[in-house]
């Protein structure tokens, strides 16, 4: 996992992409990535777009091989974001646009149409974000801005109501 991410991930992305370490049990389900850094596509300031401390997933391993994955938990700890505006649009956005890039163009060489629907839910029973930080960060400024602490979030049951949430 820690050579795919390293590896595929700057493809994806075209942002530097790392995580430093990776434990997998494969027979309780459970991962944890630790010292993911995240970086800005091409045309950003800041160092980064996110880093973390830690990253663990508990996944219900049997659901795998079904329609909806259930995700136990997905804990990040000690994230830190910035949020980096340059004229009409943002380092996420650019970030996601380098992904949906990468996502047709492989769908297009594959010989797939793009579907406009999933058939792979997920259903995430608990979502944790704690001890974090966000910059909002201007690149007029050198990717430098503003700094503040990130309260924690919990969310609980995404996808619940709908029988599984998109992976998006």
């Amino acid at each position: 996992i820690k050579t795919a991410v390293n590896s595929y991930g700057p493809a994806i992305t075209k942002t530097k992409v790392h995580v430093g370490d990776v434990d997998l049990a494969l027979f309780s389900g459970t991962a944890r990535l630790e010292h993911f850094m995240l970086g800005n596509p091409e045309g950003f300031s800041s160092a980064y777009a996110v880093k973390a401390d830690t990253i663990f997933v508990d996944i219900e391993e049997k659901s795998l091989t079904e329609d909806t994955i259930i995700i136990h938990k997905i804990e990040v700890a000690r994230p830190e974001i910035i949020y980096e505006k340059k004229g009409g649009t943002d380092n996420f956005k650019a970030i996601l646009t380098n992904i949906n890039g990468k996502a047709a163009a492989d769908r297009t060489n594959q010989g797939q149409a793009a579907k406009t629907e999933q058939s792979t839910k997920v259903l995430i029973r608990n979502f944790v974000v704690r001890d974090g930080n966000v910059t909002l960060a201007m690149t007029a400024l050198g990717g430098k801005g503003v700094r503040a602490s990130l309260p924690d979030v919990q969310l609980k049951d995404i996808g619940t109501a709908k029988g599984g949430a998109s992976p998006a």
